[in-house]
């Protein structure tokens, strides 16, 4: 009797768990999940964000009509004004607003008419200091609500923070291999702030409830899922998809030098980042972290961030990595075409549930350990092919051709030597 091979479902656990510490494992496990997020969420030109960056060539452009840098706060003001009548559902100032300017009342004007212009505060600057004659930010986060804890940041003037509706912390986003975790919920000196992008989306719908429940923080009807830390896992769009434009198209419009239909085209419905990417004037890389943070706000608003791996779509994958294993040891004999064409078929399955998984709920999952657990278990059936052999056919033949005789030639005596 031929002994099934029952150990090849446990040798491919085996050789997968091994295989799973190794740094060409991690190494194909985030390149895996990086073209299944590829495939779940393509870059594509975001259509509810855009830039509008203050760079060397707008200032040297409009120096005679607007002075030079830095500009008086009312330039800010006319310019938050003209986005908002060219359609722009919200506008975000992400240029530091550290100390008091000319044209502070203008612009404090502007923050007080209109709940649709955000500021920044800056997060991990140089010039991050805590402000003595500043009125409170933000909120007391409950205890039980996940947050990142700074000991400060460079908020705007105080005369802007009383007139301001939404304000922002801009700080980097951490990354995690090809994805970045952005914080959204800070707390300074005890009270709580938003992060930038969800401070823009608060600015879209501003009586729209903050709460935290089971794990996911919840802005009217959008949930994010969140880690100890306040933090959203997600894949951030390539800055080239999120549309940028140099001030001076839009400076020279608002003051009225130019006529640019364009511009309603290009801003109508989205929500406008005013950057710089002048080092001297931000004191950092301003407008990669401004496209950045304008591609995260889309991420969010889409829903596009990664919840943890599910453990039941996990053990999911891993039943389906290791069914050939089960065929094997039921059929008994190793098969060298179904011992090949069953991995490929359980991998392919495995692949297309996490994919699917992935693109409609932004869950992860382990893909490859459980892809790992189907090469294994094909080079695990390799083995069996060699240790499991069938008898050979001559073995049967003498007893198969006794038990097929007629009785009656069984009981016939054999009479040696007569010849006829």
């Amino acid at each position: 009797m031929t002994r099934r091979p029952w150990w090849v479902a446990p040798l491919a656990l085996a050789l997968a768990w091994l295989v799973s510490s190794t740094p060409a494992y991690q190494r194909a496990a985030q390149a895996l999940l990086d073209a299944q997020l590829n495939l779940a969420w393509p870059d594509g030109v975001r259509d509810d964000v855009a830039v509008v960056d203050l760079d060397d060539a707008s200032m040297r452009a409009l120096r005679a009509q607007l002075g030079p840098w830095p500009y008086r706060r009312d330039v800010l003001a006319m310019v938050a004004e003209f986005l908002l009548e060219l359609g722009a559902k919200a506008v975000v100032i992400d240029l530091p607003l550290t100390t008091p300017r000319d044209g502070d009342g203008q612009l404090a004007g502007t923050l007080r008419h209109s709940r649709r212009v955000v500021l920044a505060a800056q997060a991990a600057g140089d010039d991050a200091i805590a402000r003595t004659d500043a009125p409170a930010l933000g909120r007391v986060l409950p205890a039980h609500w996940p947050r990142v804890e700074s000991a400060s940041v460079a908020t705007p003037t105080p005369a802007l923070l009383t007139a301001a509706r939404a304000v922002g912390v801009a700080a980097p986003l951490a990354e995690a291999g090809h994805l970045h975790r952005l914080a959204l919920l800070h707390e300074v000196q005890e009270r709580g702030l938003p992060s930038l992008p969800l401070a823009a989306l608060q600015a879209l719908d501003p009586d729209a409830p903050l709460r935290y429940a089971e794990g996911r923080l919840r802005l009217g009807e959008r949930s994010w899922p969140l880690d100890p830390q306040g933090r959203v896992l997600m894949k951030l769009p390539s800055r080239a998809t999120v549309p940028t434009t140099s001030f001076v198209r839009v400076g020279a419009a608002a003051l009225g030098i130019t006529e640019d239909g364009a511009l309603r085209r290009r801003f109508a419905g989205r929500t406008v980042f005013v950057g710089s990417s002048v080092a001297a004037v931000a004191k950092r890389d301003a407008l990669a972290d401004t496209t950045t943070l304008a591609g995260a706000t889309s991420a969010l608003a889409a829903g596009q961030v990664l919840g943890a791996p599910s453990r039941w779509l996990d053990g999911a994958l891993i039943a389906i990595a290791l069914l050939p294993a089960v065929a094997l040891w039921r059929r008994e004999r190793p098969d060298s075409a179904l011992d090949t064409l069953q991995p490929l078929a359980a991998a392919g399955a495995v692949w297309m549930l996490s994919t699917l998984a992935l693109a409609a709920w932004g869950v992860t999952s382990h893909v490859a350990a459980a892809l790992a657990v189907a090469a294994a278990g094909w080079l695990a059936a390799l083995c069996a092919a060699r240790l499991v052999r069938p008898p050979p056919a001559d073995a049967l033949a003498p007893a198969t051709d006794q038990a097929s005789m007629p009785a009656a030639q069984k009981r016939r005596p054999a009479r040696a030597g007569l010849q006829f």
